[in-house]
């Protein structure tokens, strides 16, 4: 029997664990709703592919590069399965990270089985789940940081390596700068790994960091955009974030709700993830002993992580997953030595029963988040139908609101497209016209209020008071076109918002046109009279212009609707 265990290879079930968490992860990239920071980032790329410019034409407060990387995608036809193929991209983005990190964590462990391990470990780690399926950038700079210590690691007197790694590490900090706290530590790695001839080395390292900075300014001098990206990235941004709420790193640690689970609370993949915390503090006192440059490397990048959470405290997941990357190598690395102990002195046997166990835990953790994801209501269908019928009922140069983004393929009506812009806007640079005033200039048709959307649904008080007394509900999924609705008792009109509440206690006389177009002017009962600037509402569309209408209804009229015959 010993014999036998001895024979057999503990990597087949770390890989069985890792392939089953991919398929799981792949599904996930089909189906799971997206996320209101996914629409932003792909209705930004849809933007700049399309020739707008960041910072001129569309409100943007962060380099460009992310976008970029998108935009060969909507060079393709207009669906929602450019979205889906992104999905994948981002799925093949963390598959690269896994395995950049497997070798790593071989290199530096000098075990093939730690290396696979920490690999499974970071595809399942229950706090990355939502932010590796994601469309965002984080995933991406995590890519380029690990080429950038691979090639660290791997560079000895190779040139062309160092230069690699220094465009590696410039183009991530470039990406997304949140990045830029790991610097330190990576140039820390370069010295103790290589220390003669540190400064030559160094300066292949900085030549190869100028070229994504010396591309960006062109492209910025190029397009005279220079001026403005500096307002908006180091002015700007601070805007944006001043107006979110204060948060607390611990509570991401705790059992939060729609982290783990949609219920709350301690649940199996939230103690799993505390396990995996707790493995990973072990695992870098154990480093120490084996591997001190690898782990001084890792020390001085999470001593500058903790105080970058604390410094920039946020709620987002998406700042821990830096740190989650490389505590799933330290967590490996505590559990290859723990089974390590126990096979040389208790069993082989029991030391694969242990093995076999942790898989076991890890992949029902994830399965448990996964079948959350998966489930009805938080599928993308919904999603979906929008982007399908934002396709389908609009031509490609009319503009869409919805402060999220969800129809994608299409200009906006507000040049702040995708936040709720009510928590800055008083703070930029440069004030915009307000989100009425903006609507009504671009002839804006189409407003959106999905799942997301909703949730989001924060404009100023003026502006939602215009969206809701001159936007209703369209026959169309999800969309909502420009008209008025009255109810009338005994020839007595009074006007309401889209939500059926009354806007005003003073009859109305009138209704106001503010988007010239056809209209459909629907009567309850059908054979009621109404008038229209003195003519009697005809049956079928009418072009209407922009302007004040009076009307006048008889005794019999109930209702009746002004809106966009679309």
């Amino acid at each position: 029997m010993d014999g036998n265990m001895q024979r057999f290879r503990p990597e087949l079930p770390v890989l069985v664990s890792l392939a089953l968490v991919a398929l799981m992860r792949l599904h996930v990239s089909f189906v799971r709703y997206f996320d209101s920071d996914e629409f932003a980032h792909l209705h930004w790329a849809w933007l700049i592919a399309h020739g707008k410019l960041p910072y001129r034409d569309f409100f943007y407060y962060i380099t460009p590069f992310f976008q970029w990387s998108m935009v060969p995608f909507f060079w393709l036809p207009p669906d929602g399965a450019v979205l889906i193929l992104i999905r994948i991209w981002q799925f093949a983005v963390l598959g690269a990270s896994a395995f950049l990190l497997y070798r790593i964590t071989r290199q530096v462990t000098r075990s093939h089985f730690t290396g696979l391990l920490s690999a499974a470990i970071f595809a399942a780690f229950p706090m990355n789940f939502d932010k590796t399926v994601d469309i965002r950038p984080d995933m991406l700079m995590m890519l380029l940081y690990l080429v950038a210590v691979f090639l660290i690691l791997e560079s000895g007197k190779n040139r062309r390596a160092l230069v690699l790694s220094g465009i590696s590490l410039s183009t991530g900090i470039l990406l997304l700068p949140k990045i830029v706290f790991a610097v330190p530590a990576i140039f820390l790695l370069g010295i103790m790994s290589h220390p003669k001839g540190i400064l030559k080395r160094l300066g292949y390292v900085l030549a190869g960091a100028l070229v994504p900075v010396v591309i960006f300014a062109g492209y910025l001098s190029a397009t005279n955009l220079t001026g403005a990206a500096f307002t908006a990235v180091l002015r700007d941004s601070v805007a944006v974030n001043a107006g979110k709420q204060a948060f607390s790193p611990w509570k991401a640690l705790s059992p939060w709700p729609l982290v783990y689970v949609h219920a709350g609370g301690p649940s199996f993949p939230w103690y799993v993830n505390s396990g995996l915390w707790t493995l990973a503090a072990a695992g870098l006192f154990g480093l120490f002993r084996k591997h001190r440059r690898f782990a001084n490397f890792l020390g001085l990048y999470y001593l500058g992580g903790v105080i970058f959470l604390f410094g920039f405290p946020a709620p987002y997941l998406q700042y821990f997953l830096p740190l989650s990357l490389f505590a799933s190598m330290l967590a490996a690395s505590a559990i290859a030595d723990l089974l390590n102990l126990v096979r040389n002195r208790l069993s082989p046997a029991l030391s694969l029963a242990l093995l076999l166990t942790l898989l076991t835990v890890l992949t029902a953790s994830f399965r448990i988040q996964y079948q959350e994801r998966v489930a009805s209501g938080n599928t993308n269908d919904e999603q979906m139908g929008v982007i399908e019928a934002v396709l389908s009922v609009s031509r490609p140069d009319e503009t869409f609101y919805d402060m999220v983004g969800s129809y994608v393929f299409r200009p906006d009506g507000y040049i702040i497209c995708c936040h709720p812009y009510a928590e800055f806007v008083h703070l930029l640079s440069t004030k915009p016209v307000s989100l009425r005033e903006s609507l009504i200039a671009s002839q804006t048709r189409f407003v959106i209020l999905d799942r997301t959307g909703v949730s989001l649904w924060k404009p100023l008080p003026d502006d939602l008071r215009f969206l809701k007394t001159h936007y209703l509900p369209s026959r169309i999924w999800k969309l909502y076109t420009p008209g008025s609705w009255f109810a009338c008792s005994a020839g007595t009109c009074h006007w309401y918002d889209m939500e059926k509440q009354l806007v005003s206690p003073v009859p109305a006389t009138s209704f106001d046109i503010v988007i010239a177009e056809s209209y459909t002017i629907a009567v309850s009962p059908p054979e009621a009279d109404l008038t229209v600037n003195g003519r009697p509402v005809s049956a079928g569309p009418v072009r209407l212009e922009a302007g004040i209408y009076a009307f006048s209804a008889d005794n019999s009229v109930q209702n009746f609707t002004v809106q966009m015959a679309r």
